[in-house]
């Protein structure tokens, strides 16, 4: 099977790398810029950092940002899965009240009924 996808050659911050990216051209360039940025952020935040300490120090970060991110997803759907089930449940008592408010509607009607018939 043939590869849909592209590799690059690209300078970023001063090192050469090349890659392969089977994503959109418009994303892997916008992945390149952000990242470009990033380090360099790194790099003036610290006047004295070489550009392969300050993509480390990038990919740390990255990787703390991304490990936040996975807990924060963790707890949004463990939420969500309870909220789901809140839901469900009811929606149960809805459907079991609406029976019995049936049921009491009728035993009012029959209970008229009597009480018209031991009337008249």
């Amino acid at each position: 099977m043939i590869a849909l996808g592209k590799i690059y050659h690209k300078n970023i911050c001063g090192i050469d790398v090349s890659f392969f990216s089977d994503e959109s051209e418009e994303y892997t360039e916008e992945i390149l810029l952000r990242t470009n940025e990033r380090i360099k952020s790194v790099i003036n935040s610290s006047q004295i950092i070489s550009p392969p300490r300050a993509a480390v120090v990038t990919c740390l970060e990255l990787c703390d940002e991304l490990e936040k991110e996975k807990i924060q997803t963790t707890e949004l759907k463990e939420k969500l899965e309870e909220l789901i089930k809140k839901l469900d449940r009811a929606v149960v008592d809805r459907a079991e009240s609406e029976t019995r408010a049936a049921m009491l509607k009728q035993e009012v009607l029959d209970l008229t009924i009597k009480l018209s018939n031991l009337r008249g």
